[in-house]
């Protein structure tokens, strides 16, 4: 079982993700830190079919006024096997991931022109493609799920008409490459 979050050296030093790896019984197996000179923090975790792990979660780097979204594939010890960030400008922090049969997997984020942005990240790191989603005033994606032919997602869409500010459940159906079947 893995946890993951961050920690801090100092109250004014930047943070760092720090993933634990337990057993069955709780007892911690190894503990890693992962980071840069700015903040990082870590809060998805999914394992690959090959027995590796994916985490996601953010990349502040040191001087920069926004976040990217930040993954790292590692072994079964932990090391990083490849880490990479995603987005430029226009992604926040990840909202959920779901590791591919392939060794990939798919990350939606938040997004600044607040759309849902979804995209599909290779076994090794490499961005395959995006997709950008729209509707009301923001829209979230906060859960995948694969299904027999493609995937389904669970999110929230917000809408400010008629006032006062509506929270709606967002559910879509996706094939697999991720176009839309229904929503």
């Amino acid at each position: 079982m893995l946890s993951a979050g961050w920690i801090k050296d100092r109250d004014d030093g930047p943070m760092d993700a720090w993933i634990k790896k337990l057993d069955r019984l709780g007892q911690m197996l190894w503990q890693r830190r992962y980071g840069t000179s700015g903040d990082e923090d870590v809060f998805l975790l999914d394992q690959t079919p090959d027995g590796d792990y994916l985490a996601a979660g953010f990349a502040q780097l040191a001087g920069e006024t926004f976040r990217n979204v930040w993954v790292l594939r590692l072994d079964r010890e932990g090391n990083i096997v490849w880490q990479q960030v995603y987005g430029g400008t226009d992604s926040i922090a990840p909202e959920a991931m779901l590791a591919t049969e392939d060794g990939g997997c798919l990350i939606s984020s938040l997004s600044l022109d607040m759309g849902a942005l979804v995209f599909r990240v290779g076994r090794n790191g490499v961005l395959e493609w995006q997709k950008l989603f729209y509707g009301g005033r923001f829209i979230a994606v906060t859960h995948i799920k694969k299904c027999l032919d493609g995937y389904l997602t669970v999110g929230y869409i917000v809408d400010n008409e008629p006032e006062p500010e509506r929270w709606d459940l967002w559910l879509a159906r996706f094939d697999e490459n991720f176009d839309v079947v229904w929503h």
